[in-house]
């Protein structure tokens, strides 16, 4: 008898890990840049050195060329920046490489790797890199956006 009451005891324990769990989920990251000058800060969408107008992200998907969807926002310190919504969503798509227009003359490459992983309950998207021509790129905590040094 004592045995058996183990036995039950042990098979309510194991059993009880294997608990129902709310499902959850985490999108991408978002994404918002902001292009400065290197030396002295000074944002250049704002200095009009780039006009927001000329400035787009591109990416190749079998072999056409697509467009992210930019917004261009004013944030807490009343600077514009460029906030790429989707890009995270894309990336998670498998697709790595992308061009950051700034006019005719100037483009940057973006390379990102973004990954879904899930476990039984969860699912979230992983960064696994950033660069920004070939340098990891460096996130401001204070604005809340990569940075794009000219």
């Amino acid at each position: 008898m004592k045995s058996f009451t183990i036995f039950l005891f042990a098979t309510a324990l194991l059993s009880a890990c294997d608990i129902e769990c709310d499902e959850c989920f985490t999108p991408p990251p978002d994404f918002a840049f902001r292009i400065v000058d290197r030396q002295s800060g000074i944002n250049l969408i704002d200095s009009e050195t780039y006009n927001a107008d000329s400035i787009s992200l591109s990416y190749f998907e079998n072999e056409t060329e697509k467009n992210v969807a930019l917004e261009f926002v004013t944030n807490q310190y009343d600077e514009k920046i460029i906030h790429a919504g989707e890009l995270g969503w894309i990336a998670a798509k498998g697709i790595t490489d992308y061009y950051l227009n700034l006019g005719h003359a100037d483009t940057d490459t973006l390379q990102l790797d973004i990954r879904e992983m899930s476990d039984k309950c969860c699912t979230w998207f992983e960064l696994k890199y950033f660069f920004i021509n070939s340098k990891t790129a460096q996130y401001d905590w204070d604005t809340y956006t990569y940075l794009i040094e000219k």
